[in-house]
């Protein structure tokens, strides 16, 4: 799971969609089922991990050493597509507040594909449309989000396309040793 926190800060390079604490725990929902997942779309040693369900809403990828807590919100009321969100203290305490947000997509029950928004081009229009701040950086430019309404309006507007997708999930099992 090193590797999606590393993945994620790549594509933090790259120019997200960021802002800062929009969600809290009390804010998220469980969107997948608890189980053992292989991971897809980003090289790791150890492709597998158990997904967990948290009491306060939270869903924990991993065991051990090995975890990361990513927060969901349903944006439809079916259930088949979320925000998501890595809090920014479960990534570096020491850093700036920074917080990715992603779209997420079910498929069936047991297929989860994260989409990551850009800020470039279509993506830019519709974040900018939706009320975020863009800053064009020397070498990055970055759609800052200030309210948890205009994330959502935007992220509802973004169509799922094979080259935002950058991870997935996919469900093996129920995770019983």
């Amino acid at each position: 799971m090193r590797k999606l926190i590393a993945a994620a800060f790549a594509l933090l390079l790259s120019g997200c969609w960021m802002g800062s604490n929009l969600y809290s725990a009390s804010d998220a929902r469980p969107a997948m089922p608890p189980g053992l997942y292989r991971l897809e779309g980003i090289e790791s040693e150890n492709p597998t991990g158990r997904v967990l369900n948290l009491p306060n809403g939270m869903t924990q990828f991993g065991d051990g050493d090995e975890r990361l807590l990513i927060g969901f919100v349903p944006l439809d009321a079916e259930g088949r597509i979320f925000a998501s969100w890595v809090p920014d203290h479960a990534v570096d305490r020491a850093a700036e507040p920074v917080v990715i947000f992603n779209l997420v997509e079910r498929l069936g029950d047991d297929v989860y594909i994260f989409y990551l928004p850009t800020c470039d081009g279509e993506d830019r229009e519709i974040a900018r449309a939706a009320g975020a701040v863009v800053e064009l950086g020397p070498s990055v430019t970055t759609c800052t989000f200030d309210s948890r309404a205009s994330l959502e309006d935007a992220l509802r507007r973004l169509r799922p396309r094979p080259e935002r997708e950058y991870m997935r999930l996919v469900r093996i099992g129920d995770g019983e040793r």
